[in-house]
């Protein structure tokens, strides 16, 4: 017998569905987007706490400068060590980690690309410097950290692997930062000591590797396992005491009463809308084409990592690129840095709070982390 000419073809619906897809990705895209604005939120909160004990005298230049070097020392190289040693233990591919800090180049080539191309048609000066700093150099730990905090603290395993992961990205990151930034705002600058390259955190997360690759069992069993529990109990003080150091810096840049009456060649509104620009518009857009293009070479297959990866791309300029002009440990950066870039980083921040939250949730929907922290 015929087939009746109003049958559907072999293997569709006979009935349409695109309303059940329409809805469910309109309810992830909605829990995306709470999910990401909620942890932006928390981060203004912590700004506005930064600034009311900034303002009390208790985040004063003192206190975040030894908190700052409690982290660098202690509390971070503790966390990134724990946390790479035990991500690399359980991987079954440790190789496809190494597209993390190719990623952190990737992102760092970029930015000088188009701060070099936007840059192009202004002479040399101050601003220009470190415009192209700021183009180049992403938040890659502090604010990562905190975000993957905020999205995953209901599931432990998956907020020490996305640490883990931004690790790794900042084992790319890290020496290029104190290797290139500072011959980027001081071409006169003399080279930066191994010491800074070859950092307690960057030397922490080397070590952390080594140790989940060859010795994995140690992490577990044997004399090696109370130190882990130590250093791991040590590394969980690293997040409130970054955001602390964030939230006072970035308010004591808008709180300083002193103001810079030297002539910019630069307006302040140009500055950050060539840094949005870069930022929010194209780093991300340059880092989904990078992504599609691992993807199609069979890399970074753990939507974790991709989600990692684009949270990165998204973030604003590298606070700290203003230790980078006094590289003094025990200066305050304010005190002897452009009080320009301060205010235009402390603005910017504080622009960023939007496009922040576009950006994240988009790369939660993409990458369908959100179902991996479901309960």
């Amino acid at each position: 017998p015929q087939s009746s000419p109003r049958a559907p073809p072999r293997g569709r619906p006979r009935r349409p569905v695109g309303r059940v897809p329409v809805a469910r990705r309109a309810a992830v895209s909605s829990a995306a987007l709470a999910v990401a604005t909620g942890a932006v939120g928390r981060l203004v909160t912590l700004c506005g706490i930064g600034a009311t004990y900034a303002r009390l005298g208790v985040l004063d230049a003192s206190a975040c400068s030894k908190l700052s070097r409690l982290i660098y020392y202690i509390f971070q190289p503790a966390m990134l060590f724990t946390s790479c040693a035990a991500t690399v233990s359980r991987a079954s591919d440790p190789w496809q980690l190494a597209v993390l800090p190719a990623f952190a180049v990737a992102h760092i080539g970029l930015g000088l690309v188009f701060g070099a191309v936007a840059l192009r048609a202004r002479r040399p000066s101050v601003e220009t410097r470190e415009l192209r700093a700021l183009c180049a150099f992403g938040n890659a730990g502090p604010l990562p950290f905190v975000f993957a905090e905020g999205f995953f603290r209901s599931d432990p395993d998956l907020l020490a692997r996305c640490i883990a992961y931004i690790s790794f990205y900042l084992v790319g990151w890290s020496p290029i930062f104190w290797i290139i930034g500072p011959l980027i705002l001081d071409p006169s600058a003399r080279p930066v000591s191994p010491s800074r390259v070859l950092s307690p955190p960057v030397l922490a997360s080397i070590f952390g590797v080594l140790l989940g690759a060859l010795a994995p069992d140690a992490l577990f069993t044997g004399p090696v396992a109370p130190l882990l529990d130590s250093l791991k109990l040590l590394g969980q003080a690293y997040l409130p005491a970054v955001a602390l150091v964030l939230a006072g810096t970035l308010s004591r840049a808008l709180l300083d009463p002193r103001r810079d009456d030297t002539p910019v060649a630069i307006p302040l509104a140009t500055r950050l809308a060539l840094l949005a620009l870069c930022r929010f518009a194209f780093l991300p857009a340059a880092s989904l084409a990078l992504l599609a293009l691992a993807l199609k070479a069979g890399l970074l297959l753990d939507p974790l990592m991709r989600f990692v990866v684009l949270m990165a791309a998204a973030m604003p300029s590298a606070q700290n690129a203003i230790v980078i002009l006094q590289l003094d440990p025990n200066a305050d950066p304010l005190s002897h840095a452009a009080p320009s870039m301060a205010r235009t980083l402390a603005l910017l921040y504080l622009l960023a709070v939007l496009p922040m939250a576009i950006l994240l949730s988009f790369a939660v929907d993409l990458t369908g982390v959100i179902d991996l922290a479901a309960p």
